[in-house]
């Protein structure tokens, strides 16, 4: 019975493309990788990260250091993926607040004025965007009309994504204000 080999073993032979060696890196590490992730995220999520550590494995095989410890490797990069996948989380949590606070701010209008328009309740959006500031103006429509997400609109804008996202919170305090005043007054 052959010895059970190293990682060390597998590391080198990964470099010289061994699928094997992958191979056998993958059965060792996939489960425990799987059960760490999986407890932090949505399985399914988690199962795509594992996939995504492992093909990044095997694509960066010939460039990895000879004194790579594979374990620590492959858990710091699940880690990695983690962060990044739960910022991603909070970018789309934060834009789907501000979808809905737009939603809802159409439909506040609607329901005031009794619009069954969409037409008109966009010319009333459009109207209210007029009055705001020109960079929170054009941040709003880069969101509304291009839907792009905060860091799509930073990049755009060269802003800090803060900044779109203050924007975003001020503009529609802005456009609720308005047109209530407008409202209850006329």
């Amino acid at each position: 019975m052959e010895p059970t080999p190293t990682d060390t073993d597998l590391l080198h032979q990964l470099r010289l493309g061994e699928e094997s060696a992958f191979t056998l890196l993958y059965k060792r590490y996939a489960s425990p990788l799987l059960h760490y992730t999986a407890t932090r995220i949505p399985r399914e999520d988690a199962e795509e990260i594992v996939q995504e550590v492992f093909v990044s494995l095997w694509a960066r095989r010939e460039s990895l250091r000879a004194e790579v410890e594979v374990k620590p490797y492959l858990f710091a990069s699940v880690k990695y993926m983690i962060i990044r996948y739960m910022q991603k989380q909070k970018v789309k949590q934060k834009h789907a607040e501000h979808v809905r606070a737009f939603a809802e701010l159409y439909e506040s209008v609607k329901e005031e004025h009794d619009l069954r328009d969409m037409h008109n309740v966009q010319l009333l959006l459009e109207k209210g965007l007029e009055e705001l500031p020109e960079r929170c103006r054009q941040a709003v429509r880069l969101r509304v009309f291009e839907n792009l997400s905060n860091s799509e609109i930073a990049e755009r804008m060269k802003i800090s994504k803060p900044t779109v996202e203050n924007y975003m919170v001020s503009a529609v305090k802005y456009l609720k204000g308005v047109w209530k005043k407008r409202f209850v007054v006329e």
